[in-house]
């Protein structure tokens, strides 16, 4: 059996947005197996603002599809139905560039129909226009260490995987247009913008009596001591070092970077003393 599938899971909110957070972070911690990957379980916890299709052919309930098996995709479509709801939950049709995409397509629309599910006209896209397709083919021999002359190379077949314009989207799905139209309507349940120009440091935790800054200018402080005692700078080169360290404080300060600077020196000075290298 497969050990992961695709899914295409789109941020509809700022809850959605930390969300995606959370499962990403559980991708790479937890659910790492050659790829970072995450579970349904973990997928239905952190499901709130978050829209989903099934992907492409590469998706499990395409997979599920191919291999005949409609008890597995109708359970799975009842899930998504159950965590995600009719209108965040997308059966994602592809242009027909190869026999096994027209079949899914064909497999998608019947669902639709049968069960009343909303279609997503998607492309699987790689580069953004048809002449980009060589270049792509190079690039991915390349990485993959084939040949171009090699008949059994990797290589993406007759998929051509450029960013189709809106002309030709309404062309290949003419007899399904409300495919396309859904791509607007989920843009406009979309709603999530990055707040620019905050500073999001962790809170960092300073002894009685001191602010962050002033914790923060007393390490800096305290450094350039050590540094002096132990030899590394020159007692008669202190005025100099003092002027330097005094600009670069009042730098960090007036950038807000005093937070971040206290967390990396946190785990920066436990990296050096338990023998882990630092660089």
């Amino acid at each position: 059996s497969n050990k992961y599938y695709h899914m295409i899971i789109l941020v509809q909110n700022e809850i959605g947005y930390k969300n995606l957070c959370k499962l990403i972070a559980f991708s790479f911690k937890e659910g790492f197996y050659f790829k970072p990957r995450i579970d349904y379980a973990m997928l239905e916890k952190h499901s709130e603002g978050l829209i989903v299709t099934t992907a492409c052919l590469g998706g499990h309930i395409p997979k599920l599809l191919k291999q005949g098996d409609m008890d597995a995709v109708n359970d799975r479509i009842d899930w998504f139905l159950r965590v995600f709801g009719k209108d965040r939950f997308y059966l994602e049709v592809q242009p027909e560039d190869q026999e096994e995409q027209v079949t899914l397509n064909n497999h998608l629309y019947r669902i639709a129909k049968e069960r009343d599910l909303h279609l997503i006209a998607a492309g699987d896209c790689h580069y953004p226009t048809l002449k980009d397709h060589q270049a792509h083919e190079v690039m991915i021999n390349i990485q993959t260490h084939g040949k171009l002359s090699d008949p059994n190379r990797f290589t993406f077949g007759d998929c051509r995987t450029y960013m189709r314009t809106p002309e030709e989207m309404l062309e290949l799905f003419k007899d399904h247009p409300e495919a396309i139209w859904n791509a607007g309507k989920i843009a406009d349940m979309c709603n999530f913008e990055f707040e620019m120009g905050v500073l999001h440091v962790p809170n960092f935790p300073v002894p009685e009596k001191h602010t962050e800054e002033s914790y923060f200018i007393y390490l800096c402080k305290e450094g350039l001591e050590r540094l002096i005692t132990e030899g590394f700078i020159l007692e008669k080169k202190r005025a100099l070092y003092e002027d330097r360290l005094q600009a670069e404080i009042e730098l960090i300060i007036k950038m807000g970077y005093v937070g971040y600077f206290l967390v990396v020196g946190d785990f920066i000075q436990w990296a050096k003393k338990e023998l882990i290298p630092v660089g």
